[in-house]
């Protein structure tokens, strides 16, 4: 699911962990990121949260201007998870809110909630997810679809 494991390693595909600065993909830029992570486990329970920063400034390259204004990034995103059956079934939630910070209005956010089955441990398993989303750029740009919707995503994960 949307959920790391503590202790582990971050889930590759998660929108805010892995470096959104990848995803960016500009080519002409200056960038620093500030990104904390906090964790907490007690017994069965999980709760991670981080808040990503990422100031991206445009730099002109053998005289060839960038093709994008400066721009900071800014999101975070909290989740909490619980082992309903030890070390096999976990349930998790997610809160997470991401602002670009291309346009005035570009915020997106989202609720997940999920459950992640461990066939043998991080190396496989199943998650299934359902994500309720709200985007402020599709409610300012109806033309874009509706600015409300909702997905159920199913992944493998398989480690080798």
């Amino acid at each position: 699911m949307v959920h790391e494991r503590i202790p582990g390693a971050v889930e590759q595909g998660d929108a805010l962990a892995g470096g959104l600065g990848a995803q960016l993909g500009q080519r002409r830029r200056l960038q620093a990121q500030l990104c904390p992570v906090a964790a907490l486990k007690l017994g069965p329970f999980d709760l991670i949260g981080e808040y990503l920063e990422e100031y991206v400034n445009g730099r002109t390259v053998n005289g060839v201007a960038p093709g994008f204004a400066d721009f900071t990034t800014t999101g975070f995103y909290v989740t909490g998870a619980y082992y309903l059956i030890p070390k096999k079934l976990q349930l998790a939630t997610r809160w997470e809110y991401l602002n670009p910070g291309q346009r005035g209005n570009d915020g997106i956010r989202s609720i997940t909630g999920g459950l992640n089955y461990y066939i043998r441990g991080d190396d496989l398993k199943l998650m299934i997810n359902y994500i309720h989303t709200w985007s402020d750029f599709r409610e300012a740009n109806p033309e874009f679809g509706q600015d409300q919707f909702d997905e159920v995503i199913g992944r493998v994960q398989l480690m080798f």
